[in-house]
């Protein structure tokens, strides 16, 4: 529930399948599941980087799939603005 923790710093941890989110599966055609991020800044994080990782950041509201409001470049109502890769 990321809603809980806009404007917070907090650590998740998820798959990179792309160089725009953070979601909870390794598998990019997963219908299962639904929970990610979009990453609002990446700070240190390498762009290219793909699979399993742990980041720290603030939780943004990107508003994206609802009241009628599109990102074309997010896939989540929700960001991060990472601030440090952990481990």
């Amino acid at each position: 529930m990321p809603s809980r923790f806009v404007g917070q710093t907090v650590e998740v941890c998820g798959y990179m399948i792309d160089s725009a989110n953070i979601v909870e599966s390794a598998d990019r055609d997963d219908i299962k599941h639904r929970g990610g991020l979009s990453i609002d800044s990446r700070g240190p994080l390498n762009s290219l980087h793909l699979g399993r990782l742990c980041v720290e950041g603030e939780i943004t509201y990107r508003g994206c799939g609802t009241n009628r409001v599109i990102c074309i470049d997010a896939a989540y109502e929700y960001g991060i603005r990472v601030h440090r890769v952990i481990g």
